[in-house]
């Protein structure tokens, strides 16, 4: 327990010059008191850090720090997802993690140290892909699955990240080459599927859900 209270007061230069008065005025004592304990609460580790060290542990031996992304979105753009992977990017690059991007061949390379775009070939006419269900959307994550696997035959990654739809074929394209997978389903893609005017749409659907559950199984955070 002293050690714990040590190592949480030295979070910040304050608690390193209170730590000091203590020790001059002869209350070291003070410090692995129960209620100057209690008065601070170890930082909590964000959601990024979390995985980060997660993978640390769950990493393939021989693997280096290189993450593969899958982004079944136009990257970069000004939408939701695309703002939430550049974030991503940015935390993971600082923290010393090279991000291997597979995404569509739609947005605009964004520069970024350590960050490796793997854009899949542009389909003629299909040179947007609207949110939602849409064929577009279908016949690039086609692409997108031989990309994966491409790039997980070639190199050996810590882990891979698949984001939305991506999910569905990419933990189980990762398990075959037993990198683990962590998964970003931010939205009700079945229920989206099954409410779809489409009789494909709806068919799929139904094909989704025990997918979802295959890729939150193999997942190692979700």
């Amino acid at each position: 327990m002293p050690t714990i209270a040590d190592w949480s007061l030295r979070r910040t230069a304050l608690s390193r010059r209170f730590e000091a008065w203590c020790g001059r005025l002869g209350l070291a004592g003070l410090l692995t008191s129960p209620l100057l304990m209690l008065a601070r609460r170890p930082r909590t580790a964000s959601k990024v850090e979390t995985a980060a060290a997660l993978l640390q542990h769950a990493a393939p031996a021989g693997a280096a720090n290189r993450i593969l992304l899958v982004a079944p979105q136009a990257f970069f753009s000004i939408a939701g997802s695309p703002l939430n992977i550049s974030n991503m990017c940015k935390v993971l690059t600082g923290i010393g993690y090279e991000i291997d991007l597979a995404t569509l061949p739609l947005g605009r390379d964004l520069a970024m140290p350590g960050l490796n775009y793997h854009r899949v070939a542009r389909i003629p006419g299909l040179n947007k892909v609207p949110i939602g269900f849409s064929f577009a959307k279908l016949a690039y994550d086609v692409l997108l699955a031989v990309k994966a696997f491409r790039l997980l035959r070639r190199q050996r990654f810590t882990a891979v990240h698949a984001i939305e739809d991506a999910a569905f074929f990419a933990a189980p394209i990762a398990s075959w080459f037993r990198a683990p997978v962590v998964v970003d389903l931010d939205s009700d893609i079945c229920g989206q599927l099954l409410g779809d005017d489409s009789r494909i749409a709806r068919a799929l659907g139904v094909l989704a859900r025990p997918l979802r559950r295959l890729a939150l199984r193999r997942s190692i955070c979700a």
